[in-house]
């Protein structure tokens, strides 16, 4: 069961069969109960302002669709609300994906007809409304062109909230990755409709799970000619392009093919631009690395440091080249395959004299905030580090306080994991279904 702040509004086009059920005075437990019996609910929502538990009973609405879901009439169903409470099912919501998302891109395509349908029609009568158009048919093509990228990136919105979720991904992306892809590498696009449909392929990259799908429908060959054709400058269109292929870079599970397409080549070509592509790219390059299958060589001490200082920004939550990292997969997992399948110990040297191994215990020091999975790296890391090198044996000594605390704070997070998973069985042991 999922939670939101906020409650979802009715579909004037919903069925009578699928119409929303709104139930007076019941509690929030029997409000869940009658959901859960009704085969078609995927949401129940209710008001208690000051306390999503209420002890006394609650008007309750319950509907046929997630908070993800767009109405017929194109208008986003979730709004946040003021006391409001809204529970999904996301076993249910999993099986309305396929449905929903085909919808969308059923409604895009639409538009996609009216404005070829328009663009004939003007090209006809060309030649008899020539006064016409100098006295402002021009504008309001401009005009019309305009109000159809706004409905496209409304349904764009739609389709980048249902992608965010992992479970949804796979089950998204075979529909909308084509459609996008399409639109991306469209020179006739105007660039925001392009931006718009690269956010979606980003987000769509970012699972260990979206990689071989998007490589089997040419996602690489069309971001890459995307970045190949980029002028003097990078703008957001190719480095957003970039940033397709890091994705499936970051999580590992396409690696083999990426390394058929020559990824590791045309990273490492991108490697030394300044700023943002140069550091995505040596990201990248590094999540790439086989011990024995590819060596990233010798990388400037400049972007040593950067990587060091990324992964400093990353810890204190800042936002750089207008992303909010993530440790893993990100500056963290990128130093661990670096220094494990790097066989120059010049690339090692140079991290420490950038402040890793300060970032590194700061990591393991602030376990109560960072996610296990990045403590968890640091610690493989600074391992692998003191088997190579007598200076960070020495750091790990003089920091051996920092260690033994954070082996006790992570001895209780055991504990309490412990807990948590017998929290359901404890509930269920009690009648309460945990279906929702």
């Amino acid at each position: 069961m999922r939670y939101r702040y906020g409650a979802l509004s009715a579909d004037p086009t919903t069925p009578p069969d699928r119409a929303l059920h709104e139930i007076h005075s019941i509690s929030v437990a029997d409000a869940r109960k009658r959901c859960q019996s009704i085969p078609s609910c995927v949401s129940f929502a209710y008001y208690s302002y000051g306390t999503r538990f209420p002890t006394g009973n609650v008007t309750a609405f319950l509907y046929p669709y997630a908070d993800w879901h767009l109405r017929e009439d194109e208008v986003k169903a979730f709004r946040e609300k003021d006391g409001y409470h809204t529970y999904v099912n996301v076993t249910r919501e999993i099986d309305l994906v396929f449905d929903e998302v085909d919808s969308i891109i059923t409604k895009l395509e639409g538009v996609d007809k009216e404005n070829k349908g328009k663009g004939n029609s003007n090209e006809s009568q060309a030649g008899g409304n020539a006064r016409r158009k100098r006295l402002g048919g021009s504008s309001m093509s401009q005009s019309a062109n305009a109000e159809s990228d706004e409905r496209k990136i409304t349904l764009f919105s739609s389709l980048f909230e249902i992608s965010m979720a992992k479970a949804n991904k796979p089950i998204a992306l075979p529909a909308i990755a084509p459609y996008a892809m399409r639109l991306a590498t469209s020179d006739s696009e105007t660039d925001q409709l392009r931006v718009e449909a690269l956010k979606l392929l980003i987000v769509l990259a970012d699972s260990p799970l979206s990689g071989r799908m998007l490589l089997d429908l040419g996602i690489y060959q069309g971001m890459k000619r995307i970045v190949d054709k980029r002028g003097e400058t990078w703008g957001d269109v190719p480095t957003m392009a970039l940033d397709v292929i890091s994705n499936i870079c970051f999580h590992r599970a396409a690696n083999e093919k990426l390394w058929k397409f020559g990824a590791h080549t045309f990273m490492g070509e991108i490697m030394g631009t300044p700023g943002f592509p140069g550091l995505q790219a040596t990201l990248s390059l590094a999540h790439l690395g086989e011990r024995g299958q590819f060596d990233i060589g010798t990388l400037p001490q400049s972007q040593l440091k950067d990587l060091v200082q990324l992964l400093q920004s990353t810890i204190d939550g800042d936002v750089v080249y207008d992303i909010k990292w993530d440790l893993v997969p990100g500056p963290l997992s990128a130093v661990k395959y670096l220094v494990l399948h790097s066989t120059d110990t010049t690339n090692i040297d140079g991290l420490m004299d950038a402040g890793l191994m300060e970032e590194l215990f700061r990591v393991i020091e602030e376990t109560d905030c960072i996610e296990g999975d990045s403590v968890e790296y640091a610690l493989e890391i600074i391992t692998v580090l003191v088997d190579i090198s007598e200076r960070a044996g020495h750091m790990v000594l003089l920091e051996d306080h920092t260690i033994h605390k954070a082996e006790e704070r992570l001895l209780q997070y055991d504990r309490a994991a412990k807990l948590a998973g017998g929290l359901m069985a404890a509930a269920a042991r009690n009648g309460r279904d945990d279906e929702f």
